[in-house]
């Protein structure tokens, strides 16, 4: 074949011209956005598979497919020696602050940032050697158990409501 011609590109998270044998994973991601916004339960799935088999570009695609009904999405690259709260909480944090617009701060985004605040406190996460802080009480009871399960859960569905709130897809 034409090396000039050849659609394959290799290279980590590469743009093939087209996401060919996808239309299924496609598919499901616009469904199951679609049951979110409608309020109702969807399952979740995961990607899976060997280095190089496209992963990260199907990711940036259901990224786009998010952004574009009007989610707010991020991608996060997790490498070695991370831990999860590590390289949820800057992102999250991201988030709260753009669901938080100077002219329509709701209850919830602030109880958002402060539940935030008690996960980030309860697993004692730094980033470098800077602790992620926000300018804001945390709060006591929620999020702050130091389980990660719980924990995780409790946050989300706080960020969840703050999103809703702001009366968004997010």
């Amino acid at each position: 074949m034409d090396p000039v011609a050849n659609p394959y590109a290799p290279g980590a998270g590469s743009q093939p011209p087209e996401l060919a044998g996808r239309s299924e994973i496609v598919s499901r991601t616009e469904t199951t956005l679609a049951r979110v916004k409608a309020g109702r339960h969807a399952k979740s799935f995961m990607l899976v598979g060997l280095r190089g088999v496209g992963k990260t570009v199907l990711l940036n695609r259901i990224a786009q497919i998010a952004e574009d009904d009007g989610y707010t999405a991020t991608v996060i690259e997790a490498p070695e020696g991370k831990s999860l709260p590590e390289l949820l909480i800057p992102c999250l944090r991201k988030i709260l602050f753009q669901l938080d617009t100077k002219e329509k701060v709701t209850v919830a985004v602030k109880r958002g940032m402060m539940v935030l605040k008690s996960f980030a406190k309860a697993v004692k996460v730094t980033v470098g050697e800077v602790e992620i802080g926000l300018d804001i009480d945390a709060e006591k009871g929620t999020g702050d158990s130091g389980d990660l399960d719980t924990d995780l859960a409790d946050l989300f569905e706080v960020i969840g409501a703050a999103a809703k709130a702001r009366n968004t897809a997010r």
